[in-house]
């Protein structure tokens, strides 16, 4: 579970609601008023995604499905703010830290040496971006206008210290998987909600791993709103076994749990297929697909073909990813 696990950052994100960002300038209020007002009208979008560490091919898999995510929209309402990522392998981590467009635009809550970080001895965790262009790193208490601001993850007071603002948690979880009884699950979303309620209103939001049938009820029993449940209840919402791969009829494993927010929109991000190269030639995949960008598209489908062609090809992932929108209630 990821509450607040920031390279210097936390999870929780003071919305403005109000016609200023904490600490901000009067001045500066005034010159960015109306753009800020339409920053906080669109909400947020967040892209939640289980990239699967045991398979192989990690650093291509990742690379894909960040390629994935960054082609979802250059602007709003389709480009995410937020990025949940679980079961990140070390090598998969590697690849997210060195991928260009994610040094240019995204806080990470994850640094490089994984030594020095939460992971211990564990072979794989859970990872959050958070996009540059909608949240400031603010120091000393200060922020920008127009955007949320990352607090420092040393915060423990809960209540907001200004009128004007208020307190978003974003949590990103990987619940346990065993189907055993007890359950772990209903403890560890227990604990999810009750830093969400501390906070005042947040989302929940990751792998549920709902392998039990009292697993189903678990966001209805701790009185959240589950995004897909509330705006797509007749679909399924699958996103595990799609592809008829697996052993298990396919599922709802990954979900968004609200508390105090509006879910505006949801939609299952199926995977597509890469190529199982080792790690030593993903950089020559990098730079194939920069050319294939610059290509016409029937061109670039050639070389793709030709390549999967002489190549094992594999899904991304097991899952597939969630894109949520959401707002203030």
């Amino acid at each position: 579970m990821n509450p607040t696990r920031y390279r210097g950052t936390a999870g929780d994100a003071p919305a403005t609601t109000g016609g200023r960002t904490d600490g901000a300038p009067k001045a500066e209020e005034e010159v960015e008023e109306e753009s800020d007002e339409r920053e906080r009208s669109r909400g947020l979008v967040l892209v939640t995604w289980n990239v699967d560490y045991s398979s192989k091919a990690p650093e291509a898999r990742m690379a894909a499905i960040l390629n994935h995510i960054r082609h979802l929209g250059t602007s709003a309402p389709a480009a995410p703010d937020v990025i949940f990522f679980q079961e990140v392998s070390r090598p998969a981590l590697a690849s997210v830290l060195r991928d260009p467009w994610v040094r240019e635009g995204w806080y990470s809550s994850e640094a490089a040496d994984t030594t020095t970080t939460s992971w211990g001895k564990q072979s794989f965790a859970t990872m959050v971006l958070v996009s540059r262009s909608r949240f400031s790193h603010a120091r000393g208490g200060g922020g920008v206008p127009g955007k949320a601001t990352l607090g420092a993850i040393w915060r423990v007071k809960y209540p907001t210290p200004s009128s004007t603002t208020t307190r978003v948690r974003l949590i990103n979880v990987h619940l346990d998987s065993l189907p055993i009884q007890p359950s772990y699950r209903p403890q560890q979303l227990s604990i999810a909600t009750s830093m969400l309620r501390a906070a005042g209103r947040g989302l929940v939001a990751g792998d549920f791993n709902p392998v039990l049938p009292s697993d189903e009820t678990l966001l209805r029993d701790s009185r959240l709103v589950d995004a897909w449940a509330e705006l797509r209840p007749d679909e399924p919402g699958f996103t595990w076994g799609i592809d008829g791969e697996q052993p298990f009829p396919p599922t709802r494993l990954d979900k968004v749990g609200m508390l105090g927010l509006r879910p505006d929109g949801i939609e299952v991000l199926l995977c597509g297929d890469v190529a199982a190269r080792s790690s030593s030639s993903l950089r020559r995949q990098q730079q194939q697909q920069q050319q294939e960008e610059t290509e016409g598209e029937t061109a670039a489908g050639q070389r793709q073909e030709e390549r999967g062609n002489r190549e094992e090809m594999i899904p991304w992932s097991d899952h597939a990813g969630l894109k949520c929108s959401f707002n203030l209630v």
